[in-house]
């Protein structure tokens, strides 16, 4: 919703995602030495919480290199909302994107918070609509939502993330929330978390900044009643990072990186110059080397079955 952080006029500047029941919650953050008033409350924290209930996401003021006074406006933000949701402080995490070096305008979030909960829906057009309200340069926004399978039960995780400019590896300038009714334990969702960040945003770059105010966060409820995910390696938690994996490729994203990536990691030998890969009937990489690709490759991905071939031309002997 607009809250009056933009300019008046612009587009929705304020979104809010909460759970009903505590979640596991993992964040990334930032390595700019000059973090942000919510990323250093964020890690706080996730520090002295394992668990989480709802996500303040503000566009507008970066709250970025704004000293003491713009932490106590994360403190006072995330009190109210804490105190309107019936939570505790640290169940609530924020954050900011904008102008590094303004503070939040914090009345205006302070006045918009009730309306802000009250109006959170469960809907895809809510989900819709945050995405968009989180954005800033972007030119459009970006969220997923899939469902699959974990020990035979079904299960769903959506993800929103905003980012255009400043972006590097290292986070990538993204400010993302990612949510899923799995059943994980804590110290696995983190660590699983940290593997997706580390294989997505921290491979991006642009123009080689990065941001003040990196974030992303992961809520998992356990709602879908779905077996337990205590080890890293179980066949559990495989099959639940296959679907954040899989993200891209729901996302209508034709990120063939991600593909490679995989590759690289299956404990295979060989030598990049001698991947191919292929999605459908179009060859995207041959010999190591990336090739053009068109709108026939974004028609690929609208496809209910998407097959993807990865063939190594003369593989490593063992």
């Amino acid at each position: 919703m607009y809250g009056g952080l933009r300019a008046k006029g612009e587009k929705p500047d304020l979104a809010l995602v909460t759970c009903d029941v505590d979640a596991r919650a993992a964040g990334v953050f930032t390595t700019n030495m000059v973090a942000a008033a919510p990323v250093l409350y964020c890690k706080k924290a996730l520090d002295e919480s394992k668990m989480a209930r709802a996500v303040l996401i503000n566009a507008g003021q970066a709250n970025a290199a704004t000293g003491d006074a713009g932490y106590q406006d994360v403190l006072e933000c995330a009190d109210t909302l804490a105190m309107i949701l019936k939570l505790k402080r640290e169940e609530v995490l924020i954050e900011s994107t904008g102008v590094i070096g303004q503070r939040i305008r914090k009345q205006a979030l302070l006045n918009a918070l009730p309306k802000l909960v009250s109006s959170a829906t469960p809907s895809t057009e809510g989900a819709l609509s945050a995405a968009v309200a989180i954005t800033t340069t972007d030119l459009v926004s970006k969220s997923v939502a899939i469902e699959s399978q974990v020990g035979g039960t079904n299960i769903q995780v959506g993800g929103m993330a905003k980012g255009s400019g400043m972006i590097h590896p290292s986070m990538a300038t993204i400010l993302g929330v990612i949510t899923t009714d799995a059943l994980v334990k804590s110290d696995v969702w983190r660590k699983m978390v940290q593997f997706a960040v580390n294989r997505s945003f921290n491979q991006i770059t642009v123009d080689g900044d990065t941001s003040t105010n990196d974030t992303v966060i992961a809520l998992a409820s356990g709602l879908s009643g779905s077996t337990s995910i205590s080890s890293i390696n179980c066949d559990e938690a495989v099959q639940l990072q296959a679907c954040l994996d899989a993200a891209a490729v729901y996302g209508r994203n034709p990120n063939w990186g991600d593909i490679a990536a995989a590759a690289g990691y299956a404990g295979v030998p060989f030598h990049q110059n001698n991947l191919r890969i292929m999605l459908g009937d179009i060859l995207l990489m041959h010999n190591g080397q990336p090739l053009a690709f068109d709108s026939e490759l974004k028609r690929h991905l609208r496809l209910e079955l998407v097959t993807i071939l990865g063939r190594l031309v003369r593989p490593m002997a063992a």
